[in-house]
């Protein structure tokens, strides 16, 4: 009791209600998930205090604090200056391992007292969107005793995943995620692996429609392989994972997705990473631009002249709405859709580019807006070019905003 006091700052009566719903669930083993915890940011430096999986009492230390003040100012992940329940619900889409599991609250790969501390924390509170806290589990926007029923049965059927043991794989190979509740014909979820390596990123110095936040080029070096989805997340993918479609152009399986947020995107991969088919998560911009132009240093992946897109993207000039995935032709390493379409949401927040080389960067620590790239079927061909780049914030949705998705190698 003691321990809730000191985490929660005095809120006894949520530890009572705590207790109670302790004795009525049944008493089981603790399971602990095999191999050792993978990095929440993997390609990011170590942090001050590095945080590989949730450590509740460091969220409750440093609970609605100011990120300046706080002992932990890592936890800070929508750098909002606070740390509170939209760091935590970012955590929990990010944080995801094989070994996750819905009733594993705090993602400590443990099912027990403290993800139950939580529920009571945050019991009949309401919530503004289904995405916006994790405790809501049947996400109808409530947390209540309907979720705690389907924590109590999940924590009686947890069992750990088995460690995936490494594989060699080389440039171009494709694997297929079976998604459950994918229709029949409908394109699968294919995802291609890219090895590392070194580019040049931002504009070239002959590109007459480059902006200033193209600039300076720099060399990234990405020294990780990892899969990165062959076409966009299609309506009918987004549909076998959420059981809905938010798209401004419905009924067509095949084509992308749109209507989508940063956030919403967040909420996607949440519920996918449950699903055990592996980790997955928004492409960083570096990762991005590596993807897309798959070894060029032109304007466009297929070269410098803008004539030639009919044949590559979709975009204002051949299209009045979203189009089937794969429809026209890849670049070299097999990737559709990279220009054009939908705009594809990347993790990074907007900032300006540096001169020196980097290695595995993920963008600043903190700012206002996402970075959107690609281009869609709704601007024109310059926002198309492999080094173009979009920024707005996290929680805007429109009819040309999509997702592609990376996944963790092996």
């Amino acid at each position: 009791m003691c321990f809730g006091i000191q985490l929660f700052g005095g809120r006894i009566q949520w530890l009572l209600v705590g207790l109670t719903v302790m004795i009525w669930l049944p008493s089981i083993p603790v399971p602990v998930a095999s191999g050792a915890e993978p990095a929440l940011f993997p390609q990011r430096p170590p942090l001050r205090r590095p945080v590989s999986m949730l450590d509740l009492a460091r969220f409750a230390e440093a609970w609605h604090t100011r990120t300046a003040d706080s002992p932990y100012p890592e936890l800070d992940l929508n750098r909002d200056g606070i740390i509170d329940t939209l760091d935590l619900s970012i955590y929990l889409s990010l944080a995801t391992t094989p070994e996750t599991w819905p009733s594993d609250v705090n993602r400590d790969l443990r099912s027990n007292w403290l993800d139950l501390v939580l529920f009571t924390e945050g019991w009949n509170l309401r919530t503004t969107s289904p995405f916006n806290d994790p405790r809501d589990l049947n996400h109808d926007t409530a947390i209540d005793a309907n979720d705690l029923l389907l924590f109590q049965q999940d924590w009686r059927t947890i069992v750990p995943t088995p460690t995936p043991v490494p594989v060699p794989g080389k440039l171009g190979d494709t694997i297929i995620v079976p998604l459950p509740n994918l229709p029949p014909g409908a394109r699968p979820l294919e995802m291609v692996l890219l090895k590392a390596g070194s580019f040049t990123m931002g504009s070239p110095a002959n590109d007459p429609d480059r902006d200033s936040d193209e600039l300076p080029q720099h060399t990234v070096t990405l020294t990780y392989d990892f899969y990165i989805g062959k076409y966009e997340i299609t309506q009918a993918q987004w549909e076998a994972v959420m059981g809905s479609n938010p798209s401004t152009f419905p009924g067509r399986p095949d084509n992308p997705v749109d209507q989508l947020s940063y956030r919403d995107g967040l909420e996607f991969i949440r519920r996918l990473n449950q699903k055990y088919l592996g980790k997955f998560r928004h492409p960083t911009e570096a990762e991005w631009e590596y993807a897309c132009r798959a070894g060029t240093t032109t304007r466009f992946y297929w070269g410098n002249d803008t004539r030639e897109i009919d044949a590559h993207a979709w975009y204002q000039g051949n299209t009045a709405s979203t189009m089937p995935v794969g429809s026209l032709a890849p670049n070299v390493w097999g990737l559709h859709d990279m220009a054009g379409n939908v705009f594809e949401w990347c993790s990074d927040w907007m900032g300006p580019y540096p001169a020196a080389a980097q290695t595995n960067p993920v963008g600043p620590p903190s700012g206002f807006y996402r970075i959107l790239r690609g281009g869609s079927w709704f601007h024109e061909a310059k926002l198309c070019r492999s080094a173009s780049r979009f920024a707005v914030s996290g929680d805007v949705r429109f009819r040309y905003y999509g997702l592609r998705l990376v996944r963790t190698f092996p």
